[in-house]
């Protein structure tokens, strides 16, 4: 039994400092906890919820000497937003506000004698920010406010200034997050159209809001993924392709950001820390980079930051900071190291903040750092915009794209895009301080929103816990909704690094709905041969990633076939399409290990098709043409190899042999097939090639630019499998699954 901690909340008010933490024990019936109010200084925690649940989710304020607390309660992909009342250590009531939905990032705040709740709730294609008045007496709803309509809007933060309730969320439209805040009017029936607030950058996440009476604050995390300073350089000196990171979860070059935020006569002012030269500058003018979650608060005339950074060593730290004028200081603290980038809940007692945490082992950890004296002067801020809200036209929503599509037989299959291989940091490789990785959670939204994906597997590494594979699963069920986004269960085995195992490679374990983790140190499971007799084909696949890796290479002897369907062709790390090929893996200072390319697999008798996978980087896209975007739709046309991998570009592309789909088999083939397909890209074709084991044969005499479209006779005398390249004009590439041609397979070696 493995315990943890899914989530913290500390309350500020006038009554003794308190926090509030779910727990996580990992049983028979997976996560199971309850809700606890912790007092300082007080030896026993109170339990606060009457059943155990799996609690994950967690916000609370104080008002009147009561604590308010929203509790998100995850079940069976769903999850119920309860209230809770506290008073005098005691729980006056539980009510479902939200029941049973895709609600997320519960937030509460008190205004004007109301209690109000914002979440996020997911409908479809769009995720809308919904805002609940309650009674705090009663828990009874008041009103459902829905400030926003078929956006992607997440993690709301509400603050309350006087007679103003600001409302703050990250809203992902055009290609990147946007920091938006909204007022509530005055007639408390409605939000005004929403203000951005933030950056011209990439991606403004994890807002946090507090008001002090006469302006708010608002404090967020900027980071640009590697679009422009990225690149890879085959042989030669000319510059390879710009291969851009799609954010799959993963941010780089963090930054904090701060602004204040007032209301007079209608008129929205947004104001920048004057100490800040632009309105793109952090408030720690770039010392403080790989920022994660942020905390703003105001104390006895004294604005503080708290948040975490990275510490270096796969780890994270609490920081607290105080505004002295012209600048933030860091105060005196001793370093925490936490499990996640989420930010620490606080409190203040006396003259003392108290930050409260996790540790690596999941141990609750408090620690305490002295407040500076008083008066140290707030910052001195300057205009930065200014908007009369009812001239205000509506905010941009997200329109979702139009998904390509081929009819086969009277059947269609849609082109679904996805990656196979990422990390989040739970793989103690992600945490490393350059790749930057965040949580499950935020993987698979940032695959689906700054990705741009369809689907996506999450292949964490298999050393991980019990509870963080149940936490693994419990994401990818939340985050699948069928026609929208699928998200499978995976994880990546690998035993290449453990003494006197034979190095098999490293192999990502696919399971169509849910199963077990199976760790390579667990008995039974140090080889290959343990996983074949665990698991069954319809439910599960291995696939190999990287099999020219210098590290732990693929051992080709030993691929199955039938449980093997894919093998990943292309990633950050380089191509592996054959010895001494275009994109070697300069990335990793490797070279791909001689005799276990991608070809040598294939001349060996092995069957398989193509991926791209991002791992780290967010580099390498799958695609694949399935009859449904479903976890049955798409793990069958994983099955069936309808897929193809690309250089992290949505090129459209399709081929086949005969009629034959391309991954699929001609037992018996006549002298020669006639190749046809498509690909549409997005820069000029160059280049489109079909390679077999006798040698290439270039389509381009053959390809009709206006239409997209290639066709070609191949002869098929001492062929024995096909598959096509591409490369678009500006180097990126796409490699298309093979067809094979006779019976002559590599059916495995024994373990």
């Amino acid at each position: 039994m493995e315990y943890g901690v899914n989530a913290f909340a500390g309350v500020r008010g006038a009554n003794r400092p308190a926090f509030l933490y779910t727990q996580a024990i990992l049983g028979e019936n997976g996560i199971q906890g309850r809700l606890f109010l912790r007092r300082t200084g007080r030896e026993e925690d109170v339990c606060l919820s009457p059943a155990a649940g799996d609690f994950d989710r967690l916000s609370a304020v104080e008002y009147n000497g009561a604590i308010y607390a929203a509790v998100g309660e995850y079940k069976n992909g769903r999850r119920t937003l309860w209230i809770c009342a506290v008073e005098e250590d005691k729980l006056r009531y539980r009510i479902a506000a939200a029941d049973g939905g895709k609600w997320d990032h519960p937030f509460l705040c008190v205004h004007e004698g109301s209690l109000y709740l914002a979440c996020d709730v997911r409908r479809g294609d769009y995720v809308d920010v919904c805002v609940l008045r309650l009674d705090p007496d009663t828990g009874e709803i008041l009103r459902t406010l829905r400030p926003t309509v078929r956006e992607r809007a997440s993690c709301p933060v509400l603050a309350s200034c006087g007679s103003v309730l600001y409302l703050a969320y990250e809203s992902f439209f055009a290609g990147r997050y946007h920091m938006m805040v909204r007022v509530l009017e005055p007639h408390g029936r409605s939000f005004s159209q929403a203000v951005e607030a933030g950056c011209d950058m990439v991606n403004d996440n994890a807002p946090s809001l507090c008001g002090d009476g006469e302006a708010c604050y608002l404090c967020w995390e900027n980071s640009s993924p590697l679009f422009e300073d990225y690149g890879r350089t085959p042989s030669g000196e000319q510059s390879g392709p710009k291969i851009p990171s799609y954010g799959h979860g993963w941010r780089v070059n963090s930054r904090l950001m701060l602004r204040r935020l007032s209301l007079r006569e209608g008129v929205l002012s947004v104001e920048l820390p004057a100490f800040c030269a632009d309105r793109e500058a952090s408030v720690f003018d770039g010392t403080t980079q790989d920022a994660g979650e942020a905390s703003v608060f105001v104390h006895e005339g004294r604005l503080f930051l708290v948040f975490v950074e990275n510490a270096g060593h796969w780890h994270y730290r609490a920081v607290a900071a105080c505004a002295q004028g012209d600048r933030f200081v860091r105060l005196q603290t001793h370093e925490v190291l936490l499990y996640d980038r989420r930010s620490p809940a606080y409190a203040v007692d006396g003259g003392e903040l108290i930050l409260y945490g996790e540790t690596d082992s999941w141990e609750r950890v408090e620690y305490r750092a002295s407040l500076p004296e008083k008066g140290c002067k707030m910052p001195d801020f300057r205009p930065d915009r200014t908007v009369k809200l009812n001239t205000l036209r509506g905010t941009p929503g997200y329109c979702v794209p139009v998904r390509e599509a081929v009819d086969v037989d009277g059947e269609t299959f849609s082109l679904f895009w996805g990656d196979v291989h990422m990390h989040s940091n739970i793989s103690h490789c992600s945490r490393h301080p350059s790749f930057h990785c965040t949580n499950v959670e935020e993987k698979h939204r940032f695959s689906r929103d700054a990705g741009g994906l369809d689907f996506c597997l999450l292949t964490d590494h298999d050393p991980m816990s019990d509870l963080e594979w149940e936490r693994t699963v419990k994401a990818a069920d939340f985050s699948n909704e069928d026609g929208c986004f699928t998200a499978f269960s995976s994880y990546e085995w690998t035993n290449s690094r453990v003494e006197d195992f034979h190095s098999y490679g490293h192999y990502s374990v696919i399971y169509r709905s849910s199963g077990k983790l199976h760790r390579v140190r667990d008995d039974g499971f140090h080889d290959l041969s343990g996983l074949w007799r665990e698991l069954s084909p319809g439910d599960a696949m291995l696939n190999p990633f990287h099999p020219g890796e210098g590290g732990s290479p693929l051992d080709w002897n030993y691929f199955n076939g039938t449980m093997s369907r894919l093998v990943e062709i292309y990633q950050v790390r380089g191509s592996y399409e054959y010895d001494g090929c275009e994109f070697d893996p300069r990335k990793y200072g490797r070279k791909i290990t001689e005799n276990h390319s991608v070809q040598f697999g294939l001349n060996k008798g092995c069957r398989f098709g193509f991926t791209g996978g991002g791992e780290h980087e967010g580099v390498g896209l799958t695609g694949v043409f399935a009859r449904s975007l479903t976890r049955d739709g798409i793990f069958e046309a994983m099955r069936q190899r309808r897929t193809y991998a690309t250089t992290s570009v949505h090129l459209y592309a399709v081929f086949f042999a005969d009629g034959c789909w391309m991954g699929g088999e001609i037992p018996e083939p006549p002298e020669s097939v006639v190749l046809r397909g498509a690909v549409r890209g997005s820069d000029d074709i160059v280049s489109v090639k079909a390679v077999t084991n006798l040698g290439e044969i270039d389509l381009m005499p053959g390809y009709q630019a206006g239409s997209g479209t290639f066709e070609a006779d191949c002869k098929t005398e001492g062929v024995r499998w096909i598959y096509i390249r591409i490369r678009q004009a500006d180097g990126n590439m796409a490699w298309l699954s093979p067809v094979f041609l006779g019976t002559d397979e590599y059916k495995g070696g024994a373990v």
